[in-house]
């Protein structure tokens, strides 16, 4: 592995991964509380890093102010644009969010529909 590293691309692909992923794996970490996921398995896990990854994604997004403006009325239409936008992602989130509890819920229903139909033939 560590002569794998040594390599000009791997060191290229690193330098990219620390730019892009530390960063934010550090944040989650550090400040968000991200030390341990408790849940079971891959797939609940995943649902835990994703909605801390949508909810990191949001917090920057609102963070985010790219132009000055010159007058009142730019303040307010710059502000208007950014509630938009920022509705327009947060309706995505949820989207993501809701499609991933109703596969969640309907694995459930599953389950119990044949721990039912199981335990009630014997």
């Amino acid at each position: 592995m560590h002569v794998r590293m040594q390599s000009y691309q791997a060191k290229i692909a690193m330098k990219q991964r620390q730019s892009t992923v530390k960063p934010v794996i550090g944040t989650l970490v550090n400040f968000l509380g991200m030390k341990q996921v408790n849940t079971l398995g891959r797939v609940q896990a995943n649902k835990c890093l994703t909605m801390a990854a949508i909810a990191y994604n949001l917090k920057k997004l609102l963070k985010h102010n790219i132009t000055r403006p010159k007058n009142a009325i730019e303040q307010v239409l710059i502000n208007q644009k950014r509630v938009i936008d920022s509705l327009k992602i947060i309706k995505n989130a949820l989207v993501v969010l809701i499609t991933l509890f109703t596969q969640e819920m309907i694995q459930l229903v599953k389950f119990n529909t044949t721990l039912n139909w199981t335990s009630g033939s014997k």
